[in-house]
């Protein structure tokens, strides 16, 4: 759809398509809001980012707690197993949502797949 000057059509942080006056009075204040809006946005996903790869922090230090001990219990054993997984599947969610960002698209798209699919990846 064309709007005939000084209107536009744009998208917002959250995908929603707008109308964002450029007349000569009003662009700089009609660009900053955009600006703040993309800024907004690219917060969002990087909090989100940065809760996934604190996740994947808190379970590298517990794997390598379990493997330090000297003697480890069956229990840690299959903890062990476990967070392994689980560390795959999180790798996995960081790697979609970068990706998905990457190509314009809302990286909360990513979902943490089920174990049986990301054991199956070859690195």
């Amino acid at each position: 759809m064309q709007l005939p000057p000084p209107w536009r059509l744009r998208n917002d942080a959250d995908d929603h398509l707008v109308v964002v006056t450029v007349s000569a009075h009003l662009k700089g204040h009609a660009l900053g809001e955009l600006q703040m809006a993309n800024e907004h946005a690219a917060t969002k996903v990087e909090a989100s980012d940065r809760s996934v790869l604190d996740h994947i922090r808190e379970l590298v230090a517990e794997e390598q707690r379990l493997y330090q001990d000297r003697a480890p219990t069956d229990a840690d054993q299959e903890r062990l197993q476990k967070v392994k997984i689980e560390l795959d599947q999180y790798w996995d969610l960081l790697r979609q949502r970068r990706a998905l960002e990457e190509f314009g698209r809302d990286p909360a798209d990513a979902h943490l797949r089920p174990a049986q699919i990301v054991e199956k990846y070859e690195g």
